[in-house]
């Protein structure tokens, strides 16, 4: 019998606004990944931005500045654009900047181009930079434009944070993405036989029409569907622990054990239950106050105990409760089972 089980909960695409998910509802590549998902958080945090943002291209002596973007005053319906041509060699150039959330800013950050791009392939560059959105055009002699990077500041921190991109910083100081990825959770919710793209974004959804319809924003003169951030999960079994005799362990290992047998709506569904009965989302009516004990989760499963995590560098709170993640795993735990005071869970971590 497996005596300890590990669900964690894991991004399939970057966090994104209600005022960006009208933009990225018609990408065909976004809605196959937002397709994956089955469990899905609305949150609420003062607007990220990116600030300050330089192209600099390194010499001997130090770096010479070759364009930047009026970081202060750019126009979030406007941004700034930059042409750059010339004798520019972008093997020795980097994109510096900032981010801020309300009073925070991070230190300088950079990326080296070269791991943005080849810059061999193109003529010319322009670049289009504003406080919400970097884009990167790789123009040829003909002048054929294709985009060749682009990020949005929540899409830089979720790379950040999967070790997906390369961050420089002159000033050696620690980067704590979790000072910008702290969120106020709202609302959870699960499409069993669906997916949370058809459940969320495809249809009309009446708790996230009710949410940007009641909330305040967090800033003076903030749009709320800039401050409501939506989250797409999967649900993966990041671990097992086994107390097994050696029949159990080969039947483990080849798939025949009952575990494999337990339908993934049933997973999903108890880790909604143990997300909302922990968070005490605000918007979540039904706040399943006999869980573990339902007739559509885990509790009538053969699994002595187990836990749910965020596997992602995002600290979630409600009015009374904090849990912070890790894309380590190694985060907080909802624990259910023998190891919690039965019929209960509880939030913690070793």
């Amino acid at each position: 019998m497996l005596s300890y089980y590990e669900f964690g909960l894991r991004l399939v695409a970057q966090p994104f606004s209600t005022f960006e998910s009208e933009m990225l509802v018609n990408d065909r590549e976004f809605n196959e990944v937002a397709s994956t998902s089955n469990i899905y958080f609305i949150a609420q945090r003062q607007e990220l931005f990116f600030w300050d943002i330089f192209l600099i291209q390194y010499h001997s002596e130090g770096y010479d500045i070759i364009a930047v973007s009026e970081g202060c005053s750019v126009s979030r319906t406007a941004p700034n654009k930059e042409h750059i041509d010339g004798p520019v060699d972008f093997s020795k150039c980097a994109l510096r900047f900032q981010l801020k959330c309300g009073a925070e800013k991070s230190p300088e950050l950079e990326i080296r181009c070269v791991n943005m791009f080849n810059d061999d392939l193109f003529n010319k560059y322009e670049f289009e930079v504003g406080v919400k959105l970097i884009r990167i055009w790789g123009i040829k002699s003909e002048g054929e434009r294709t985009l060749v990077y682009w990020n949005t500041p929540d899409s830089f921190l979720w790379q950040f944070s999967q070790e997906k991109v390369e961050v420089y910083s002159e000033t050696q100081i620690d980067f704590d993405l979790t000072k910008f990825w702290d969120f106020k959770l709202l609302y959870i919710g699960i499409s069993k036989y669906a997916n949370s793209y058809q459940r969320l974004l495809k249809k009309g959804h009446e708790k996230r029409q009710q949410i940007l319809s009641r909330e305040y924003p967090q800033s003076d003169g903030a749009r709320v569907s800039d401050e409501i951030t939506l989250f797409l999960f999967k649900l993966e079994e990041t671990q097992i622990n086994t107390n097994l005799n050696p029949d159990e362990v080969y039947n483990a290992l080849m798939g025949l054990d009952n575990q494999n047998k337990i339908p993934y709506a049933d997973k999903i569904a108890d880790a909604e239950k143990a997300f909302v009965r922990t968070m005490q989302t605000k918007y979540n009516l039904e706040t399943y106050k006999s869980y573990p004990k339902s007739d559509d989760g885990l509790y009538n499963h053969d699994i002595e105990s187990y836990s749910f995590t965020i596997n992602e560098d995002i600290c979630f709170h409600t009015e009374d409760i904090v849990i912070t993640g890790s894309a380590d795993g190694l985060g907080d735990r909802i624990i259910v089972g023998e190891i919690s005071e039965k019929g209960k869970s509880k939030r913690g971590g070793e």
